[in-house]
């Protein structure tokens, strides 16, 4: 889950939060909420924790029921440990999730506490947490169904597990949740490519490329269309494996050349000849010559 996710997360809830007083509101309650709108400016000047969590510290005290104030501090907490790789600041962020669920069930507060577990266990490399982070993911559509967000770091998560482990029965898992964020939102770029790829994956590990082809192609065409660059690699990689080599041929070329809006981090020549998919297109002399051509 990456952080921009986390941001997103934060920022809705921020959103529900306010910072600003109404007139029914205590005394307490404001200076809480300043309390707090000066720990999260604090924390962007880049402040110590210390300082963050002492102004946390008053303001929880001064409205103590008030659930924003810990999800605040756990994002907080959270978002600096991801920058210092403190597992110990991972567990106060788990704490404060934890208290605020308890005083108001939210489902993004539930996705911020998955997001903190998944950072969690990468840091600490137990795939134990997560789990635990499923848990959480599960009871954040327990509250809100239509809750995509929580969906799509669920199928994002269980890909990678599946691409470390090589495991179909987590990339079919991962299409389960992917399938989840399409009900909900058929443009989902990244279901569709998410999606995609465990179904390249799957075709693979059954040795069966043209088993799931027919949708692997059609979610890879609708991403490529909203300007994926991977999208079009990997349907150049799908029809190599598959046999079909003129339309493999195509699409390798159309990756290369085609201005993408969302670009792959590398696409050279290194990393094509160095791609096991394109092993039944390496002698043609059209791959030959789109190399030449354009990494020469």
């Amino acid at each position: 889950m990456g952080l921009l996710i986390m941001k997103h997360l934060f920022f809705t809830l921020l959103l529900f939060f306010g910072l600003s007083s109404y007139a029914q509101e205590t005394e307490n309650k404001v200076r809480a909420e300043s309390l707090a709108a000066m720990a999260v400016g604090k924390e962007a000047e880049g402040g110590s924790m210390d300082e963050i969590s002492a102004m946390l510290e008053e303001a929880v005290k001064a409205a103590p029921s008030h659930a924003d104030l810990y999800a605040i501090w756990g994002f907080l907490a959270m978002k600096r440990a991801e920058k210092d790789s403190d597992t110990g600041l991972y567990e106060i962020s788990f704490e404060k999730f934890n208290k605020s669920v308890q005083l108001k069930p939210s489902p993004e507060v539930y996705g911020l506490w998955a997001g903190a577990l998944i950072f969690y266990a990468n840091l600490k490399k137990d795939d134990s947490v997560y789990k635990e982070c499923f848990d959480k993911l599960q009871k954040a559509v327990d509250v809100n169904p239509r809750f995509i967000q929580a969906y799509l770091v669920w199928g994002q998560t269980l890909l990678k597990l599946a691409m470390d482990k090589n495991d179909a029965a987590l990339y079919k898992q991962s299409i389960e949740k992917y399938n989840k964020v399409l009900e909900l939102d058929t443009n989902s770029l990244d279901a569709n490519t998410g999606k995609g790829f465990a179904c390249l994956s799957l075709g693979k590990i059954e040795k069966d490329h043209t088993k799931y082809g027919e949708e692997l192609v059609s979610l890879y065409l609708k991403a490529e269309q909203q300007g994926s660059q991977s999208a079009a690699y990997n349907l150049a990689c799908y029809y190599s494996l598959a046999k079909e080599k003129e339309e493999a041929h195509k699409w390798l070329e159309k990756s290369i050349v085609k201005q993408y809006t969302i670009k792959m981090e590398v696409l050279d020549k290194k990393r094509i000849e160095a791609d096991e998919d394109f092993n039944n297109i390496r002698r043609d002399k059209k791959y030959k010559e789109i190399l030449t051509t354009y990494f020469n």
